[in-house]
């Protein structure tokens, strides 16, 4: 998904015009409608007003009468500003270091996003704006050779497209290779390292060779607009802008917002994650069905719940009111009608949740034991929603066949033209054949010395389409033919790509790529080949298809950036391989780290409430569908997908023939109505209509401030929370143990109504107006204590396994069974009444729900090194170094949650009550605080046993509330 409305401010002084022009406002309306009603314009005032236009050459359009020339960017490069110096270098190790860093940013927002939702993001605009917010300062402190040394727009077009080549390979793992994974095709993301690493490669290298060639016809001769890249050199253009002070202004506040936007939105994202139930999920049809309303439970299951989430938020800024409201139509008809609907008629079925809670059933999973007679709704609805989006986007195409025809052909004399020159000149001989029409259009302004090489470019293209057919052979079994085929796809899809991302913004590689999949699977059916190597070669083919073209998309854009800022096309070439060859070890990291923080990536058994993953969903169907004997679609869903797909088509035609332009806006985008039905989250749309009418509202009551702001803002927001996921991935696969081995985090009550987590046997359930969500509470160990011990302090062996069910010996238990117990024995307990376990969660020592009210969700955040068999410490037994756990826990009443626990059961020697009077259990001897130093403090059954120190001194505390007093002040009084 790219930006859809951008806009940015600069100031331009034509060097071949003695009138010095000054831009004060450059837009870009990106969308379809916009481009052709209203192309980019730039308002620029003049010192002479009635001076005859001729005398400001190719990039002025008429007067208007307030004395202003409208400008109209014909595609040339933007005139010289004299008060800029001579930029010497521009491929410098800065910019594409820099840029490649921003493009890792970007790269992970990407496939976090699009895991979720199938939505991915350029780098363009923001690798501009924190580029030059990075590298400025830099250029002014340090010398040239360590990084100093002047940094201009041209330097800054480099770092934006290494940007852009680092951060845009993420689409094969968003799409393409996880339903690799769901079909069984591969084995482990670690185990098949290397064969992703080659994927990755030659999908990104022939596309990254064509794009030159593209650059030629659709930038020199084509002239076409390309708005994102266009509104990105303007933001560059103003950026470098010092002349006056409301230019430095204007740029300064553009790195604050996008600094703080992106700062803000990873920090609550992480955060959050520890209080879903405030601070990120509402499950306000929960609350009511706890408040007493029990049938508007089915919301609830349909997941019509809130989801603060700021990248949606952002990504409804940039997509507009047309996109936002046409995705929330598809998850109204799709999630609210057509799925309850489905289930009432018996079409559909769902599972139950829970069996004590009557229903409660879950709607959303894609596995099922009999596809065509007992459906899910998700994989119900998965074919109308891919089918409409295919049909949508081809009639679309189709519409624009005859542009596309016609750029073909004029592409196909000049190359003709130019190869029959070139042949003439090596024979000496003459050459008077008369060039086609437009021929001097593509007279490169660039001197000859910054333009690219033909060797350069012809020789990667052919070691790229080399390594492809080899790889496909050798890695993949994919026969030459097939591989071809994917690589003339490759071309065909570019060409269509570039000609609408330059026209419309709109990039439709994504969803013509299915189209790839269609020929190569009737090709492998043809060829009879086993189903499982026809399933992988049509995965494999279509993903080369489709990535290709899509990176060789991204970088003709770059390209129209640097074009219009002068910037040597040999320096951003150079620098794209170089940002291509950092994202392919990106882009692979980035799949194995989120594969291994949720399994459920690769292993479609496994429920993923974390990513919805639309896009896997529609490869993954589509390639069942086109190498299957037969189509394992039930009949009512196949009527369904073709009645919608004639719908998106009709609609298409009359939009074009009969419906006048200005009420285009109002038209339903069928992509977006497709996706609602693709992706089962429905608070993703809900957020973007929020975030388009916020952007709406305030371009329409402040439109120099929304022109400043909006987009880094949104750009901010988008990337942080991406990289916000990334942390939580992180934070999912690191050592869950604390300083001294012991794993932690078991014990977290489940809370009712939440989907993210699943409930675990044994866990304490609590509704979500009791506890919110996490963060363990701070417990340290005796550094030298022995296992036997420390397990009897804590209750439970280093590896989490419980001692009320192995007292003498770990033998390990499942995951799921790690709180699948009670304290049973009395007279010879197996966990010590005393132990931490134990004595924060005393289970059935408690009567009734007793415990519910006293629950937090808690998480220990651990700072200090982990104590080492081998380290000085061990050694010496003594304490060297600082370390210790930040305690964070939510609960709706601390002094029955928090403080309940440590003053009335952790601190309270007579706490948990037991038959065996005689038996005082102790303090707890892990938390609790001994207001009597040496006094006898844990007892395990008849033994005691006496520890002369606290384990753990608190040293600060703070309470907050959520949302917090000042907030709620303000939101109450309006």
């Amino acid at each position: 998904m790219r930006p859809v409305r951008t806009s940015a401010s600069s100031r331009a002084i034509p060097s071949a015009s003695p009138h010095h022009l000054t831009m004060v406002h450059a837009q870009v309306d990106a969308t379809r409608e916009g481009i052709e009603a209203n192309p980019p314009v730039a308002v620029m005032s003049t010192v002479e007003s009635g001076a005859p236009l001729a005398q400001v050459p190719s990039i002025v359009g008429a007067y208007r009468e307030d004395g202003q020339i409208a400008i109209v960017n014909d595609g040339s490069p933007f005139p010289v500003d004299p008060n800029l110096p001579e930029e010497t270098a521009q491929l410098t190790w800065r910019a594409v270091i820099i840029g490649s860093l921003l493009g890792l940013i970007v790269g992970a927002s990407n496939v976090y996003l699009g895991l979720k939702t199938g939505f991915t993001f350029g780098a363009g605009l923001f690798g501009a704006i924190f580029g030059f917010a990075i590298i400025k300062p830099l250029s002014h402190v340090l010398p040239e050779k360590l990084g100093g040394g002047y940094f201009g727009p041209k330097e800054n077009a480099v770092v934006q497209t290494a940007a852009t080549s680092a951060g845009s390979l993420t689409g094969l793992f968003v799409a393409a290779v996880p339903a690799m994974y769901h079909l069984g095709l591969m084995k482990t993301p670690k185990e098949d390292i290397g064969r992703l690493f080659t994927l990755t490669i030659i999908t990104a290298f022939y596309g990254l060779f064509f794009a030159i060639p593209l650059r030629k016809y659709y930038i020199l001769k084509q002239r076409l607009v390309f708005p994102s890249p266009t509104a990105t050199a303007f933001t560059i253009r103003s950026l470098h802008d010092t002349t006056t002070p409301a230019a430095r202004i204007a740029a300064a506040k553009k790195i604050k917002i996008l600094a703080i936007s992106f700062v803000g939105s990873l920090t609550f994202k992480t955060v959050s994650q520890y209080a879903p139930g405030i601070l990120w999920d509402w499950h306000i049809f929960w609350w009511l069905y706890t408040w007493g309303w029990k049938g508007i439970i089915s919301a609830e299951s349909w997941g019509w719940v809130i989801e603060l989430t700021p990248a949606f938020f952002g990504a409804g800024m940039l997509s507009g009111l047309n996109a936002s409201w046409s995705f929330m139509l598809g998850s109204i008809l799709a999630w609210g009608v057509i799925g309850p609907v489905l289930v009432k008629q018996g079409k559909a079925f769902g599972v139950p949740q829970d069996e004590t809670i009557p229903g409660w059933m879950a709607y959303t999973s894609m596995s099922s034991k009999d596809y065509i007679n007992r459906p899910s709704p998700r994989y119900w609805l998965l074919w109308p929603g891919v089918f409409l989006m295919v049909c949508y986007s081809f009639a679309e195409i189709a519409f624009s066949a005859p542009i596309f025809w016609s750029a073909m052909k004029s592409a196909y004399r000049d190359a003709r033209y130019k190869l029959r020159e070139t042949q003439a000149r090596r024979k000496g001989q003459e050459f008077n054949e008369p060039k086609p029409e437009g021929y001097e259009a593509m007279e490169d302004p660039a001197p000859p010395h910054e333009q690219v090489p033909v060797w350069a470019w012809v020789t990667g293209l052919a070691l790229s389409i080399v390594a492809t057919l080899v790889v496909g052979h050798f890695q993949f079994h994919l026969d030459a033919g097939v591989g071809i085929v994917s690589l003339l796809l490759a071309f065909l899809f570019a060409f269509i790509g570039v000609q609408s991302s330059g026209t419309t913004d709109v990039n439709p590689v994504g969803v013509i790529a299915k189209a790839s999949q269609l020929v190569i699977g009737g090709i492998t059916k043809a060829q009879g080949i086993p189903l499982k190597e026809a399933q992988l070669a049509n995965l494999v083919a279509g993903s080369v298809a489709g990535q290709a073209a899509s990176h060789a998309v991204d970088m003709t854009g770059d390209l129209k950036t640097g074009h219009l800022l002068r910037a040597s096309p040999a320096a951003m070439f150079w620098s794209q391989i170089a940002g291509s060859f950092i994202g392919i070890w990106l882009s692979v990291g980035l799949f194995v780290l989120f594969a291994t923080a949720y399994p459920c990536l690769t292993d479609l058994e496994i429920p993923c409430t974390s990513f919805g993953m639309p896009a896997v969903s529609a490869w993954r169907s589509v390639t069942i569908a086109v190498t299957a004997p037969t189509l394992p679609i039930p009949h009512s869903s196949g009527m369904c997908a073709i009645a919608l797909g004639i719908a998106a088509a009709a609609t298409v035609v009359v939009k074009h023939l009969w419906i006048p332009q200005k009420y285009h806006k109002w038209i339903p985008n069928w992509n977006g109505i497709g996706l609602g039905f693709v992706v089962p989250q429905t608070y993703y749309p809900i957020a973007m209509i929020v975030g388009a009418h916020v952007a709406y509202t305030w371009e329409s009551r402040r439109p120099k401030s929304a022109e400043i702001w909006i987009f880094a803002l949104a750009a901010g927001l988008i990337a942080g929370e991406g990289m916000g996921g990334v942390l939580s991935a992180l934070l999912t696969i690191v050592k869950k143990n604390e300083h001294f081995g012991w794993r932690d985090g078991i014990s977290q009550p489940f809370v009712e109504g939440y989907t993210t987590d699943k409930y675990q046997t044994g866990q304490t359930k609590i509704p979500p107006d009791v506890a919110l969500k996490d963060g363990v509470i701070g417990h340290e160990n005796q550094a030298n204590a022995a296992k036997l011990f420390g397990s009897r302090l804590f209750g439970r062996w280093p590896s989490g396994t419980p001692l009320e069910k192995q007292p003498a010996e770990d033998r390990g238990v499942p995951e799921d069974e790690l709180n699948s117990f009670d304290y049973k024995k009395v007279k010879s307990p197996n966990c010590p009444f005393a132990a931490h376990i134990r004595k924060t969660n005393p289970r059935n020592d408690l009567p009734g729900n007793f415990t519910v009210n006293s629950s937090i969700v808690r998480a220990g955040i651990p700072y200090g090194e982990e104590i080492k068999e081998d380290s000085q410490e061990k050694r010496e037994n003594r304490t060297i170094i600082d370390r210790g756990l930040a305690f964070v826990a939510y609960q709706s009443i601390i002094k029955e949650g928090f403080i309940e626990q440590q003053k009335q059961w952790a601190n309270n020697p007579d706490f948990p009550p037991n038959p065996l009077h005689e038996i005082v259990p102790g303090f707890d001897g892990i938390i609790g605080q001994n207001n009597k130093p040496g006094d006898a403090r844990v007892r395990n059954g008849i033994d005691g046993l006496k520890i002369s120190k606290d384990f753990v001194h608190p040293r600060a505390g703070c309470y907050f509330f959520v949302p917090s007093i000042p907030a709620l002040h303000e939101y109450f009084s309006g």
